[in-house]
């Protein structure tokens, strides 16, 4: 089951089964258009199972309805091939 919970700043959107969460996706607002990855977690048992994935198309979705044009990484590098995977394009 996904969840949303969102704040005039942050966007959380959750995965949870059996009443534990299994993936986390959060973002705040940077700007007007912008916002900023803040953290995207996945249970190990569950990674590869396209369930984060999933999130973060609900995300951009989320986003776009609220008039927001731009995503920003806000984690290490590692992630990075993980947000390609998902969409977003490092114009850098």
């Amino acid at each position: 089951m996904i969840e949303l919970l969102r704040s005039d700043k942050e966007i959380l959107f959750f995965a949870y089964e059996n009443k534990n969460v299994i993936s986390a996706v959060l973002e705040r607002k940077e700007n007007r258009e912008s916002l900023i990855l803040g953290f995207v977690l996945c249970d190990k048992k569950y990674r590869g199972c396209g369930i984060t994935k999933k999130l973060m198309s609900e995300l951009y979705i989320s986003a776009k309805k609220m008039g927001l044009k731009y995503m920003t990484p806000g984690a290490d590098e590692k992630a990075i091939g993980f947000y390609e995977k998902c969409r977003y394009k490092n114009d850098k």
